[in-house]
């Protein structure tokens, strides 16, 4: 993994609302990253709302059954940019969960305006 490449990728779609995919623990996963941060173990860490993709408790297929997850960069692998189909929670006719940075979250390095 090239952390470089992947901080400024994150960095940029958080701060211009784009949605990224990504392999994590085996699975593609597509969210809309909101924050970049560094814990105070130096880990990059991104809070992200996770739309459509496949988790251990079940395929998500639509953004409704959508939720809010934290994915570390060093279990990341070909991270991409991907089409924008709208950005959510935000874009959602209900409201999933009110957005709040996590507490374990040291140094935020991007952060999304929607916050």
């Amino acid at each position: 993994m090239d952390t470089d490449r992947y901080v400024k990728i994150l960095s940029f779609a958080v701060e211009n609302k784009k949605n990224v995919q990504f392999v994590y623990d085996g699975a593609i996963r597509e969210v809309c990253p909101h924050l970049l941060g560094r814990t105070k173990d130096d880990c990059f860490v991104t809070h992200c709302f996770q739309y459509r993709s496949r988790t251990k408790t079940g395929d998500i297929l639509n953004p409704e059954n959508g939720s809010w997850k934290y994915f570390y960069l060093q279990k990341m692998s070909d991270l991409v940019s991907v089409p924008t189909d709208g950005w959510y929670p935000e874009d959602l006719p209900i409201r999933i969960k009110e957005y709040s940075p996590p507490a374990f979250i040291q140094e935020i390095i991007a952060i999304s305006s929607s916050v």
